[in-house]
């Protein structure tokens, strides 16, 4: 920045910063044949690269989604496509379908936060679209994603669908999350009234006494008290830690929502769904 000037009047380059590593993952991780992203660069080892796995799906499929609403005519065909590679990855078992932490053929192993990943990234390219199919697989995925959840522990989803050891903010948050984005599509109540179940466990659950999310409780009731910084974000108070529970009495509960790959992204549906309480 020059001397003299404002942050205003030579903001960062950050479209510039998005399009360069956009190419950049493109360049070094793109399976061509395949349409998908590899788990990591083989940088000339010549080994068969693995596809990414499902976490990281989630996380690229919102990449390409918000550099679509940002340059349609540059990436709007690579979001699309990359959305609709994805379905190798899909995989009915015990009679629910979900996504795979990788493609198939291959013994079923869900993650429910991959999964609770999916459903905001098909509903950003269901948004950009206007496409039906995207928010109906989002639906879908959701389904998924609170096939997790139990009475055990008084409630909360579970981290990982054949290895039921413990209920994890990982899960639980993104899923609130999805919830209220669902809710604001389609305008159904149970949409809601899942993110405030989710919500109110999560808080009573895994909220440690300074405030931070514990990484998980275990099924027997003991708590993995390390409180991972991907898993913390603090509302700031009075702007949106006020807005979830209308309920609340006296002091405002402090609202803290993980989001391990879009915080502000909570807070914006959370800000912009609920109603502020004077």
């Amino acid at each position: 920045m020059k001397k003299g000037t404002t942050a205003t009047e030579n903001p960062p380059a950050y479209r510039q910063w998005g399009d360069e590593a956009l190419a950049t993952v493109k360049k070094d991780l793109w399976l061509p044949r395949r349409n998908l992203y590899a788990e990591k660069a083989d940088f000339g080892r010549r080994a068969r690269p693995q596809p990414a796995y499902m976490w990281g799906v989630g996380v690229q499929l919102t990449a390409l989604a918000a550099a679509a609403k940002v340059d349609r005519e540059k990436y709007m065909a690579a979001m699309r496509e990359y959305a609709e590679a994805i379905d190798v990855y899909w995989l009915e078992h015990d009679g629910i379908s979900g996504y795979d932490v990788l493609p198939g053929p291959k013994d079923s192993d869900r993650y429910y936060d991959d999964n609770a990943w999916l459903v905001l990234g098909l509903i950003e390219v269901h948004e950009i679209t206007g496409e039906k199919k995207y928010l109906d697989r989002a639906e879908e995925t959701f389904r998924f994603v609170m096939s997790g959840e139990d009475d055990k522990l008084g409630g909360g989803l579970y981290w990982r669908e054949k290895e039921k050891k413990s209920k994890n903010t990982c899960s639980n948050a993104p899923a609130i999350v999805s919830a209220l984005r669902l809710y604001q599509m389609v305008g159904r109540d149970d949409y809601l009234e899942t993110a405030e179940r989710l919500y109110d466990w999560t808080n009573k659950s895994l909220q440690d006494e300074d405030g931070l999310f514990l990484d998980n409780v275990r099924m027997d009731g003991s708590a993995d008290r390390r409180a991972y910084v991907r898993e913390n974000v603090r509302g700031p108070e009075g702007r949106y830690g006020h807005r979830w529970d209308r309920k609340v009495s006296g002091p405002q509960r402090q609202v803290m929502l993980l989001d391990q790959a879009s915080v502000a992204r909570a807070f914006r549906v959370l800000a912009g769904l609920l109603p502020t309480t004077q």
